[in-house]
């Protein structure tokens, strides 16, 4: 019986990586499939070197001829696993997809020594790459010649929608952030619209959620009195990000992050139908349609966070507007569908024995 063996962060943080991977794991679970799971759980320092010894022991016990071997990682991880992992693929004539989290790994590759870029190049060629941008797929192709890229975006399981008569008309404007809380991730920029809001007297509320990265950011709020208008409430179990979109009037995420690629938040905000605020970065265009599902702004320019927002708040009509567009668009980001029917699909592509990895769920056995 062929082995599906799935390497990725299982546990660890709740960040968007960990999120989605453990996603995937569901839709196999759902699906019946047996698989061997390699957690990759964040670590630095020294046991990070540790670590990944201890993957490879894993990986050594487990492989044997005719494996499919799934990737999952980010950066570093991916292209130096993915080298590895290719040897091993070729010796026991395995199959290898592997998939890249975040948007910057073109960069990524660019800015690696020479001869570490050509052997990682020279290795995505040979097997099956999942991007989760369009545009790093064309800039893939375009740079380094390597066609045999697959979308694979961010999902989320399907979930409630946000329904059109719970939008505030004429009450309190109701904005969330949900993600990492950190100068890359804007919060300066949501610090300035707060004082704007506490200066103009608007009746606004913005509900931050997500790891604080330093405490100095709440002392802000406190020092600005701005504590009843941005208001921290903690770290979203995964579960508990719809209902605060249900509660929501919009989603603000004026992210500068380098590595952003599909933000899991913004996936979720469109199964939602939730409209949203959010800097013209990286690949975000590739999801938000502009002045349609919500509105995009120069992230080179913060000022235009608040001059958007003002115009939301005196004419709450545009959020319906968003919403009854978000109800009708048809491409929608479903675990159910990409991680679940879809990755079987990829999986089948490549294996035509995939019936005797999905036939017997009680053989499953998770490290």
């Amino acid at each position: 019986m062929n082995k599906l063996i799935v390497i990725g962060p299982k546990s660890g943080n709740k960040g968007g990586t960990t999120v989605s991977f453990n996603y995937l794991l569901e839709e196999l679970d759902r699906a019946g499939v047996s698989y061997f799971c390699i957690d990759t759980n964040r670590e630095s320092g020294i046991r990070k070197v540790y670590s990944s010894f201890l993957h490879l022991f894993l990986f050594l016990k487990l492989i044997r001829s005719n494996c499919i071997i799934s990737l999952h990682a980010s950066n570093t991880r991916a292209a130096v696993y993915a080298l590895i992992l290719s040897i091993f693929a070729q010796i026991t004539d395995s199959l290898l997809i592997i998939r890249v989290f975040g948007g910057n790994h073109v960069n990524y590759i660019s800015d690696t020594n020479k001869l570490i870029r050509q052997l990682v190049i020279k290795c995505y060629r040979k097997h099956t790459l999942l991007l989760q941008t369009k545009g790093l797929i064309k800039s893939l192709t375009e740079e380094y010649g390597i066609n045999n890229a697959v979308w694979f975006p961010t999902s989320r399981p399907q979930t409630s929608t946000k329904n059109i008569t719970s939008f505030n008309r004429n009450g309190t404007l109701m904005l969330s952030y949900i993600g990492g809380i950190s100068e890359s991730k804007g919060i300066y920029n949501l610090l300035m619209v707060a004082r704007n809001i506490h200066q103009y007297h608007l009746n606004i509320k913005i509900s931050l959620y997500g790891e604080l990265y330093d405490k100095k950011f709440l002392n802000l709020i406190n020092e600005y009195n701005i504590q009843d208008i941005l208001i921290y409430k903690g770290v979203l179990e995964p579960v508990d990000v719809c209902p605060v979109m249900l509660h929501s009037d919009m989603l603000l995420f004026p992210s500068t992050y380098p590595g952003e690629g599909y933000p899991g938040v913004i996936i979720e905000a469109i199964n939602a139908n939730l409209p949203i605020l959010a800097t013209d970065h990286q690949y975000i265009s590739e999801l938000i349609r502009q002045n349609i599902d919500g509105i995009l702004y120069d992230k080179n320019n913060p000022e235009k966070l608040w001059d958007n927002l003002l115009t939301i708040y005196h004419n709450r009509e545009k959020l319906l507007f968003f919403h009854k567009n978000l109800a009708t668009k048809k491409e929608k980001f479903y675990s159910e569908y990409w991680n679940g029917s879809y990755f079987l699909k990829i999986i089948n592509k490549e294996h035509t024995d995939i019936g005797k990895v999905v036939s017997n769920n009680s053989a499953k056995d998770k490290h």
